[in-house]
């Protein structure tokens, strides 16, 4: 092993250790045409995904995914339902809402590019779904959370003008579980609370930023709901976001020693293993 390889693995066994910090996103497509059967989403970068929501098992928008895949594409991100089964004719229709969703161990999620896939699992010809996943930014001194719309969508190379309508917010002291984001939790939805303004427009390269209302404790878990339309978009789009107030992450000098301590345990391990093959070499040749 690499002394890069075993940096590598001391920080993954410390960080493991470490609780895991919530980012959830949820979303309710509803398919503008034509009819479709599964859906990608690329999002940038190497994400690791810890979760996933694959539809509603009943209600009006009853229809559930039987199978998620993660793949790398280009140094990018893929994610892709397939198998899409509502108890009827299993195809997406047009006017059709379906649901999807994942979280990401980085606290983060920024979305290249989605869209609606046929019967094969291809791309079908010319669809994007134009979409922004909020992410955020928190200050605990200032008790200040702020959600933040960046649009780096390409639009199926074409990227465009994204506007985002009828945002809300709700905090609450612990996090809501993936699968409850959604419009079937009158809870939630009772809970959430409307913005200032009710809509605005992100072009492309461009962020847009909202201040939570009020102070936000370090620690909350801070859910928000917003629809998403563009022109050129084949579906609309309700989004669910939930991230955790904290302010990004350093080790601290404790999480430093610990990532010393294991790269030691991984180097003496390294030393030992090489000894007793060095000690079976001989033994053989003797």
């Amino acid at each position: 092993m690499s002394s890069q390889s075993r940096i590598a693995v001391a920080m993954a066994i410390v960080m493991t250790a470490s609780s895991a910090l919530a980012y959830d996103v949820n979303k309710d497509l509803t398919n503008l045409g034509p009819k479709a059967y599964d859906v990608a989403v690329l999002l940038a970068g190497s994400e690791t995904v810890t979760d996933h929501y694959d539809g509603y098992p009943g209600g009006p928008y009853q229809g559930q995914f039987d199978t998620f895949t993660v793949e790398d594409s280009g140094g990018n991100t893929l994610l892709h339902w397939r198998g899409f089964d509502d108890g009827s004719d299993n195809v997406i229709n047009t006017g059709q809402t379906i649901h999807i969703g994942w979280s990401t161990e980085d606290h983060f999620s920024n979305i290249l590019d989605m869209w609606w896939t046929d019967s094969a699992g291809n791309r079908i010809a010319g669809s994007v779904v134009l979409n922004i996943t909020c992410n955020w930014t928190f200050s605990a001194a200032a008790q200040l959370a702020q959600a933040e719309w960046c649009n780096i969508h390409l639009g199926g190379g074409s990227p465009r003008t994204i506007t985002i309508l009828h945002p809300h917010y709700a905090v609450f002291p612990e996090a809501i579980p993936l699968e409850d984001l959604n419009t079937q939790n009158t809870a939630l939805a009772a809970a959430l609370q409307p913005f200032s303004v009710s809509s605005f427009d992100v072009a492309y390269g461009d962020c847009a930023t909202q201040d939570i209302p009020g102070a936000v404790p370090e620690g909350s878990a801070v859910v928000l709901r917003y629809e998403v339309e563009a022109g050129g978009s084949q579906a609309e789009t309700l989004d669910f976001v939930q991230f955790i107030a904290v302010q990004p992450a350093v080790p601290t000098v404790s999480e430093w020693g610990l990532i010393v301590m294991a790269l030691l345990l991984l180097t003496a391990g390294a030393v030992i293993v090489r000894r007793r093959r060095r000690l079976m070499t001989t033994h053989v040749a003797a």
